[in-house]
């Protein structure tokens, strides 16, 4: 099996790999949604091993641990849910910056400033749903992202 390739990293970024807070074996299964994996990590958000079908599995979203409040372990869960509908898998990973990183199909990425998970959520969220591929995936997970959003009310 070959493996992934890394995205590619901009001058002022840290080349290293960041070290992951939480490790789930489940997240190797493929296509169960995340709401129907029951595993949850530390921080409360629900597995999710949702694939795309065809050469474009999956997104990635990184998130430094400092934005998991874990006041409101619900909603962060309800944005983690509805991102994974839209195949977008998200990572907790050991950092104390400001911003987090969303991983698109084809390796490239992009930082967004947010002061909470949640609001960097939002942004990643709206963000695919506005690309050329993310469109059809939200179009098409559209009744999936509201049931996970409608746990926010």
């Amino acid at each position: 099996m070959r493996p992934t390739p890394r995205p590619t990293i901009g001058e002022d970024e840290d080349t290293s790999p960041p070290s992951l807070l939480v490790t789930d074996p489940t997240t190797t299964r493929p296509t169960v949604t995340a709401s129907t994996a029951a595993p949850v990590n530390v921080y409360g958000l629900p597995a999710c091993t949702s694939n795309r079908p065809g050469w474009a599995t999956y997104r990635r979203v990184l998130v430094p641990r400092t934005m998991m409040t874990g006041i409101d372990t619900a909603a962060e869960a309800a944005w983690s849910e509805a991102l994974c509908c839209v195949f977008t898998r998200v990572t907790v990973i050991d950092s104390t910056a400001p911003r987090g990183r969303m991983i698109l199909y084809d390796g490239s990425s992009y930082r967004v400033l947010a002061d909470s998970f949640e609001e960097l959520a939002e942004t990643f969220l709206t963000d695919i749903c506005e690309m050329p591929m993310g469109v059809e995936d939200c179009r098409l997970r559209a009744r999936c992202v509201d049931t996970a959003l409608a746990k926010l009310s």
